[in-house]
């Protein structure tokens, strides 16, 4: 917005009323900052140099970054004539000898920036002789320059701020880099001095001198008007309409990047021009003239709209530069008058154009009459929350360039202002348009360490596309506006339906098995147990006629209650070659949730052993054991007949749902085949033997389980000790030539903690599935085993265990992605509106071919939200819409980033917080709840929950927490129960779950300390924090009271036995929790061992502290 807002469109405004129209051409016309603070700008009182509040601005973002390039402006100018160069060179002395901010240098008196003037300072011209190049070298070498200047450092102690360079390119041909700080330039700036020079070039080449008038006031002048401006009455209002305007203001936006955010921003800048559609210009003035309103008001709200579309946020804030120059006096003077001003539009709902144009129109014309606010003081009055990663209120940013052209000629020489790259990145994002006579070009500067060029190149067409259509139709919610072209379009719909090959024919899950059965083979095995496929088949078949005799028949449901075994391979057997469908029951569930789940299934029957069947609760459907020998083994072994078919279920798996309990997910027969027979398609290897890690419960069983067993290959189930100790399953492994495997990323990150996996030798795949793999876990697979394949699949249970897989190459990103469409299934990535998401920007992934699941168990209106139509495919085609969030790329691979609700994964499980909420507020004691999900330093999810309690009721927070361990799954109750008085809340009355962050939710202090740890206390103490990323651990805390799990002890387990080379089993965690008692049980187990101080890098990696440091060059002995 470099020039003054068009006072006649905005008058004719109905709606803009008669004193705010006063109010902005008063401003506009400095009338009111008159009145304030004097009939105009005078000079200063003799001593005082103030800076500007922008000037402020820089000098405190360059204590914070010393080194930045930020504020370095890099300005060339090519010459294609005659020059003489003494007097270009004339020319810019005589600037610097009128301007006195030229002359200017800064430093701090008493913590108080100054400036101090010199009487003179002489610009000095640096020259180099580029004629000997070619003109692609030449390019390229003036494009190192501007890079080179642009990096080197200004002393602000010694002006002139500004380095010339002179370059001859050839005959009659130079080029001139000027760079300036900005403390002392801004974009007027050089228009100015396009104008000065030529005045200037012209009269000394005919021996004259300078023609210019000379300047009323001085820069400092107006740093001091600015500050009595500022703290005038005038100067207060506008300060508390920026307060109130930014209110609330949502700090970040959520504009998806390439690379996640550092810490600090490097901002390494560059460039992406582009040109809008010739008729553009046109159109957009058309519309803004029957608007009422300017080009400008129109460009930012379609660029509003589409950031819109593109973040999915529908408040916050976008920036732009002004001019500043409101006073007569101002506009020929050179210096930084640059003002932001912060505009927050309101999207909510997804308005029209022509509404959100309304709406843009309005707070531009109260911005720009609250212009005198300095975006400094802004900052300060509402005090954001500051990060050295993020620009405060707002991290885009708009600027229409239109100030009048200026003729670019001197006497025999034309002159080309050259665009540059920028050398450092302001914001995030920032869109400039350049108004020309004839089109509108325009260009987006980013920031290199969060945006890839690819991305920017796209975000440019979508931009330009979405504009377009936008403008055929003003009238249409912004939501529902397209940003894609035909051709893109095409491509993403090609990518999404890649898997669309049907790979399901008319077959029954359990034939798979009997078909690839190999008699005598081993099948399954478990500790010293063993299974043939005959066997198992001849037991599956008993217990089928045993289920049959109880009515169990297709979709039938049977609830298996059984401890991981081969047992329980039977028992899934068998109710599917019943007919029924099988429904999974953990052992470790509370009573309640098993009653819910039979109730809700209406079991006909449960399987279970005497041992598991002891906890179930009272249910009036008949129990099977499987080890009442004198029943089952009257069955016959033959084959049953059954009438079941593709469509009757095969099995319910129960996940945690948002209603305050558990939904069914119904998978068919169809959906089990397909997604089984996806797995020989995409992964093109038979199954050796599978080792088997989950429960059955969790689904991700389901795809192990009937692969390997349709492969005819040997299904390995480790027995509960096993499966919680890191090296005993690698000796596992190594034991049974275990080929594949699937598990959790966090818990394959433990097994690679172990250099024992080196020893794995039949290892052939490893898939990591269940919850988000990071890159961390990647790069340690190919470090310990780089000849072994890895592969990330992704999938709800809604779509039979998976939908997409990537094979994964050693990570060279801070992402792993979720790989394309499996066979036989398509994956959309769609915007808000349903629509086609364009590549590289996020949206909902809506699942869909014959993976996707029949819906949930008696919960028709929750299955019609979720399991809809294909809007992309043909009749009868469904999509499930998962919830989850992700992006694809160019090359059709999708990313997974995260939830658009408040779902989480904890060890794999979904966790719905609004059950843990409902289930807290079954307590009598409790009025309000919420639970949240706080990531720790390792970037794990962890349950927290909030409690408001009744009246008259103690602080029960360890009651609520055991309370909760009776209705929920041990991986569903939160770390810590927080009782708090209220709980905070937005306008609208709904909770902020924002604020709920400023509540304290570390485990109260001790009052007493433990007094210091000892040296291997301080060792383990390193490992449990890193592992639960907690910051400090004393010797009597609880494992498992300061957040600690099972999948956590399991890592805990990893690093030790890797540090001892000993088997130290995981169940000293549990008999031994506390620190200083796990500590002393170590040592105690791990015998007269000395730890190998060569094994503390890998083990104490993230997060290693001076006592580690310390003891680790003395080593410890044991």
């Amino acid at each position: 917005m470099q020039s003054k807002l068009d006072i006649a469109a905005m008058d004719a405004r109905s709606k803009l009323s008669a004193a705010k129209l006063d109010l902005l051409r008063m401003r506009l016309s400095g009338r009111g900052a008159e009145n304030a603070v004097g009939a105009r700008i005078a000079h200063r009182p003799a001593g005082e140099n103030p800076v500007s509040f922008g000037q402020e601005r820089i000098l405190f973002q360059l204590l914070l970054e010393p080194d930045a390039t930020l504020f370095h402006i890099p300005l060339l100018v090519k010459f294609d004539g005659a020059l003489d160069r003494g007097a270009l060179e004339a020319g810019l002395n005589e600037m610097i000898r009128r301007h006195e901010v030229l002359r200017s240098s800064y430093a701090q008196w008493s913590g108080v920036w100054r400036q101090s003037i010199a009487p003179q300072a002489e610009l000095a011209f640096a020259r180099i002789d580029l004629r000997h190049l070619s003109e692609p070298e030449r390019e390229t070498e003036l494009s190192a320059l501007v890079a080179a200047e642009a990096r080197k450092p200004f002393d602000l102690a010694k002006p002139p701020l500004m380095r010339a360079t002179l370059a001859a390119l050839g005959p009659n041909r130079h080029a001139l880099l000027l760079t300036i700080h900005h403390i002392v330039w801004d974009g007027w700036s050089s228009v100015l001095m396009i104008r000065e020079i030529t005045a200037l070039y012209k009269s000394f080449l005919s021996g004259g001198g300078s023609p210019l008038a000379p300047l009323p006031v001085q820069y400092a002048d107006f740093a001091h008007w600015q500050r009595r401006l500022v703290d005038s009455e005038i100067g207060k209002g506008q300060i508390a309409y920026w307060r109130r305007q930014l209110a609330s203001l949502p700090q970040y936006s959520t504009l998806p990047t390439d690379r996640p955010r550092s810490a600090a921003q490097r901002r390494r800048g560059a460039s992406h021009s582009f040109s809008l559609a010739p008729e553009a210009q046109a159109r957009l003035s058309e519309l803004a003239r029957r608007a009422n309103t300017t080009l400008f008001v129109t460009l930012l709200s379609g660029f509003f709209a589409f950031l819109f579309q593109v973040t999915g946020q529908s408040d916050f804030a976008v920036g732009t530069t002004i001019a500043y120059r409101t006073r007569q006096e101002l506009e020929k003077l050179v210096g930084f008058f640059t003002n932001v001003l912060v505009l927050r539009a309101d999207m909510a709902g997804g308005p029209s154009f022509e509404t959100l144009l309304a709406r843009v129109h309005e707070i531009a014309v109260d911005a720009q009459a609250n212009q005198d606010a300095p975006f400094e003081r802004i900052v300060e009055e509402l005090a954001p929350k500051r990060d050295l990663g993020h620009n405060p209120l707002f991290q885009i940013a708009f600027v229409l360039h239109n100030l009048p052209a200026e003729r670019l000629e001197l006497p025999g020489v034309a002159m080309t202002v050259a665009e540059t790259d920028a050398a450092a990145a302001a914001f995030d994002l920032v869109l400039h348009v350049f108004e020309e006579p004839d089109r509108l070009k325009a260009r987006f500067e980013y920031d290199a360490d969060l945006f890839d060029r690819s991305t920017i190149a796209r975000l440019a067409s979508n931009f330009e596309s979405y504009l377009g259509n936008l403008l055929d139709d003003p009238a249409q919610p912004i939501g529902c506006v397209s940003r894609l072209t035909k051709a893109e379009e095409g491509r993403i719909l090609a990518a999404a339906q890649s898997g669309l090959a049907t790979v399901a024919p008319r077959a029954i899950l359990h034939d798979l098995v009997d078909a690839s059965a190999k008699g005598d083979a081993a099948a399954v095995v478990c500790d010293a147990e063993r299974l043939s496929y005959a066997e198992l088949g001849a037991r599956a078949n008993q217990l089928a006629h045993r289920l049959m005799g109880l009515g169990v028949g297709p979709d039938v449901a049977v609830g298996v209650f059984v401890e991981p075994s081969i047992q329980a391979i039977v028992a899934i057997l068998g109710v599917l070659k019943a007919g029924g469908a099988y429904v999974p029951i953990d052992p470790s569930y509370p009573a309640a949730r098993i009653d819910f789940m039979m109730e809700d299934c209406r079991a006909a029957a449960i399987v279970s052993m005497r041992t598991s069947a002891a906890a179930l609760p009272s249910l009036s459907a008949p129990i099977v054991l499987l080890d009442d020998d004198e029943i089952l083994d009257q069955m016959p072994q033959l084959e049953p007949e059954s009438s079941v078919g593709p469509d009757n279920l095969a099995y319910i798996v129960y996940t945690s749902g948002s209603t305050g309990q558990p939904k069914g997910v119904m998978v068919s027969h169809r959906n089990a085949v397909a997604s089984t027979l996806a797995r020989r398609h995409y992964y093109r290897e038979p199954v050796g033997a599978f080792l088997l890690l989950s429960s059955i419960a969790f689904d991700s069983s389901v795809a192990g389980l009937f692969w390997t067993l349709a492969d005819g290959g040997i299904l390995c189930i480790p027995d509960e000790r096993t499966r919680r100790d890191p090296l005993a399953l690698l000796r596992l492994i190594e034991r049974h030539s275990i080929s594949h495997l699937l598990a959790l990323p966090s818990m394959y990150f433990a097994l690679l903690e172990l250099s024992a996996i080196r020893s794995c030798a039949s290892l052939r795949s490893v898939i990591v599935a269940g919850e988000e793999c990071k890159a961390e876990v990647a790069l340690r697979h190919f470090q310990q085993l780089p000849q072994v394949r890895l592969h990330n699949e992704y999938g709800p249970s809604e779509t039979t265990v998976w939908a997409s897989a990537d094979t994964l190459s050693a990570p060279g990103s801070h992402t792993v992605p979720i790989g394309q469409p499996i066979p036989g299934a398509q994956i959309y990535c769609v915007g808000p509106n349903g629509d086609l998401a364009p590549t590289g920007t996020p949206g909902e992934l809506w699942l869909g071919g014959e993976g996707v699941a029949r819906g949930y168990r008696n919960a028709p209106d929750l299955t019609a939200e979720r399991f809809i139509p294909n809007p992309f495919a043909g009749s009868g085609a469904r999509l499930f819409k998962s919830g989850d969030m992700g992006r694809v790329d160019a090359d059709g691979r999708i990313e997974f980033l995260g939830r658009i609700d408040d779902l989480v994964k904890i060890s794999g499980y979904r966790v719905e917080p609004r059950e843990i909420e409902a289930a807290l507020l079954r307590d009598s004691a409790v009025m309000e709840a919420v639970v949240v999900a706080r990531v720790d330093r390792r970037g794990s999810p962890r349950l927290v929950a909030f409690a408001v309690l009744a009246k008259d009721t103690q602080n029960l927070e360890g009651d609520l927490k055991g309370r909760l361990s009776q209705t929920l799954p041990a991986y569903m109750v939160p770390e810590r129960v927080v009782v708090v008085p209220s709980l905070p809340r937005l306008p609208n009355g709904k909770i902020s779950r924002a604020a709920l962050s400023e509540f304290e939710t570390e485990p109260p202090a001790k009052l007493q300390d433990g007094g210091p740890l000892d040296d291997i206390e301080l060792l383990f103490a390193e490992i449990w924090q890193d592992v639960l990323g907690v910051d400090r651990v004393e010797a009597s805390d609880n494992f498992f009271d300061i957040g600690g799990a099972s999948l956590s002890a399991i890592q805990v387990i990893a690093r030790v036995q890797q540090l001892f080379e000993a088997e130290i089993p995981v169940t000293i965690l549990f008999d031994a929790a506390s620190l200083a008692e796990f500590s002393r049980e170590v040592v105690r187990i791990a015998g007269d061992k000395t730890l190998p101080s060569e094994e503390f890098d890998a083990l104490l990696r993230p997060n290693e502290t001076e006592s580690v440091q310390m003891a680790r060059s003395g080593g410890f002995d044991v």
